[in-house]
Protein backbone atom coordinates (compact mmCIF):
# COMPACT_ATOMS: atom_id res chain seq x y z
CA UNK A 1 0.00 0.00 0.00
CA UNK A 2 2.95 2.68 0.84
CA UNK A 3 4.24 2.03 -2.41
CA UNK A 4 0.92 2.67 -4.26
CA UNK A 5 0.10 5.85 -2.56
CA UNK A 6 3.50 7.06 -2.73
CA UNK A 7 3.35 6.39 -6.91
CA UNK A 8 -0.28 7.66 -7.24
CA UNK A 9 1.05 11.21 -4.77
CA UNK A 10 4.18 11.71 -7.18
CA UNK A 11 1.32 11.55 -10.08
CA UNK A 12 -0.69 14.06 -8.62
CA UNK A 13 2.19 15.76 -7.78
CA UNK A 14 4.45 15.12 -11.31
CA UNK A 15 0.76 16.74 -12.78
CA UNK A 16 0.62 19.95 -11.04
CA UNK A 17 -1.59 18.53 -8.20
CA UNK A 18 -4.26 18.13 -10.62
CA UNK A 19 -7.57 17.24 -9.24
CA UNK A 20 -7.43 14.75 -11.60
CA UNK A 21 -5.00 12.90 -9.95
CA UNK A 22 -6.89 12.58 -6.46
CA UNK A 23 -8.48 9.78 -5.11
CA UNK A 24 -12.08 9.55 -4.74
CA UNK A 25 -14.83 7.93 -3.13
CA UNK A 26 -13.41 4.08 -2.11
CA UNK A 27 -9.89 4.92 -2.73
CA UNK A 28 -10.17 8.11 -1.14
CA UNK A 29 -11.84 6.16 2.01
CA UNK A 30 -8.77 3.80 1.63
CA UNK A 31 -6.43 6.47 1.24
CA UNK A 32 -7.61 7.42 4.72
CA UNK A 33 -8.09 4.84 6.81
CA UNK A 34 -4.40 3.80 5.65
CA UNK A 35 -2.73 6.73 5.99
CA UNK A 36 -4.32 7.00 9.74
CA UNK A 37 -4.25 3.43 10.84
CA UNK A 38 -0.86 3.48 9.84
CA UNK A 39 0.12 6.36 11.56
CA UNK A 40 2.09 7.72 8.23
CA UNK A 41 0.99 11.43 8.61
CA UNK A 42 2.95 11.62 11.72
CA UNK A 43 6.14 13.24 11.43
CA UNK A 44 7.98 11.08 13.51
CA UNK A 45 7.00 8.05 11.93
CA UNK A 46 10.10 6.68 9.47
CA UNK A 47 7.85 6.13 6.41
CA UNK A 48 6.59 9.66 6.56
CA UNK A 49 5.58 11.20 3.61
CA UNK A 50 5.09 14.87 3.05
CA UNK A 51 3.82 14.09 -0.63
CA UNK A 52 1.33 11.34 0.47
CA UNK A 53 -0.08 13.30 3.44
CA UNK A 54 -0.71 16.05 1.11
CA UNK A 55 -2.37 14.37 -1.44
CA UNK A 56 -4.36 12.65 1.49
CA UNK A 57 -5.31 16.12 2.73
CA UNK A 58 -5.89 17.35 -1.21
CA UNK A 59 -8.76 14.51 -1.79
CA UNK A 60 -10.17 15.50 1.68
CA UNK A 61 -10.35 19.22 0.46
CA UNK A 62 -11.81 18.01 -2.79
CA UNK A 63 -14.77 16.34 -1.20
CA UNK A 64 -15.38 19.34 0.97
CA UNK A 65 -13.04 18.94 3.88
CA UNK A 66 -14.33 17.58 7.76
CA UNK A 67 -18.05 18.33 6.45
CA UNK A 68 -17.05 16.25 3.25
CA UNK A 69 -15.67 13.48 5.17
CA UNK A 70 -18.48 13.43 8.25
CA UNK A 71 -21.02 12.91 5.73
CA UNK A 72 -18.69 10.38 3.56
CA UNK A 73 -18.60 8.17 6.57
CA UNK A 74 -22.40 8.49 6.89
CA UNK A 75 -23.21 7.12 3.80
CA UNK A 76 -24.58 3.34 3.50
CA UNK A 77 -22.01 0.17 1.86
CA UNK A 78 -22.10 -3.36 1.76
CA UNK A 79 -19.74 -5.75 3.35
CA UNK A 80 -18.88 -7.67 0.39
CA UNK A 81 -18.44 -10.92 2.96
CA UNK A 82 -22.10 -11.00 4.03
CA UNK A 83 -24.03 -8.22 2.37
CA UNK A 84 -25.04 -6.63 5.31
CA UNK A 85 -25.77 -3.01 5.59
CA UNK A 86 -23.01 -0.55 7.34
CA UNK A 87 -22.32 3.06 7.76
CA UNK A 88 -19.02 3.42 6.04
CA UNK A 89 -17.76 4.85 9.90
CA UNK A 90 -18.96 1.16 10.95
CA UNK A 91 -16.93 -1.33 8.39
CA UNK A 92 -13.12 -1.61 7.10
CA UNK A 93 -11.72 -1.99 3.35
CA UNK A 94 -9.27 -3.98 2.31
CA UNK A 95 -6.22 -2.26 0.90
CA UNK A 96 -5.51 -4.68 -2.15
CA UNK A 97 -8.95 -5.59 -3.53
CA UNK A 98 -10.79 -2.79 -2.57
CA UNK A 99 -13.70 -4.73 -1.05
CA UNK A 100 -15.60 -3.35 1.84
CA UNK A 101 -15.37 -5.84 5.07
CA UNK A 102 -17.24 -5.51 8.23
CA UNK A 103 -16.07 -6.68 11.80
CA UNK A 104 -17.20 -10.00 11.83
CA UNK A 105 -16.18 -11.20 8.56
CA UNK A 106 -12.47 -9.79 8.76
CA UNK A 107 -11.28 -13.23 9.44
CA UNK A 108 -12.93 -14.32 6.32
CA UNK A 109 -11.23 -12.48 3.95
CA UNK A 110 -8.39 -13.36 2.16
CA UNK A 111 -7.38 -14.59 -0.94
CA UNK A 112 -5.49 -10.88 -1.28
CA UNK A 113 -2.18 -9.37 0.09
CA UNK A 114 -4.31 -6.58 1.08
CA UNK A 115 -4.73 -5.35 4.83
CA UNK A 116 -8.28 -4.13 6.42
CA UNK A 117 -8.05 -0.62 7.22
CA UNK A 118 -11.07 1.65 8.61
Amino acid sequence: MRERMQAAARLWRDAERSADYLPTGAGFFMAQCWLSSSGCHKPENPGFDPVVCDFVAAGKAAIGGDAGWQAMLHKKVFCSHCHSTFHLENIGICTSCIEYVCGACRSQHGGCEGEIVG
